[in-house]
């Protein structure tokens, strides 16, 4: 049987497809100290989940959770402990 270009195509779209909903923690925890070191310690969600290539939705946010990270009252990520108690 040949593979036509079309056949590898529609392979890559739904690879890029079935992958992109996978992020995982260490992978978010990895950008997020990237950002962190070039943005003087401020990392915004959506700069981070641009950065992912993710959308801020539930499966970014549950793999933001298991990497130690979460989200302040400003929006940014901060790791779990780094919260102001005021």
């Amino acid at each position: 049987m040949k593979t036509t270009i079309g056949d590898l195509k529609k392979m890559v779209a739904a690879a890029i497809n079935e992958a992109r909903g996978h992020v995982s923690p260490q992978e978010v925890l990895q950008t997020y100290q990237d950002i962190y070191l070039s943005n003087q310690g401020r990392v915004p969600l959506a700069q981070l989940a641009s950065f992912v290539g993710a959308n801020p939705d539930q499966v970014f946010m549950a793999a933001l959770r298991k990497a130690g990270l979460l989200v302040d009252k400003k929006g940014d990520v901060v790791e779990r402990g780094m919260t102001p108690s005021a």
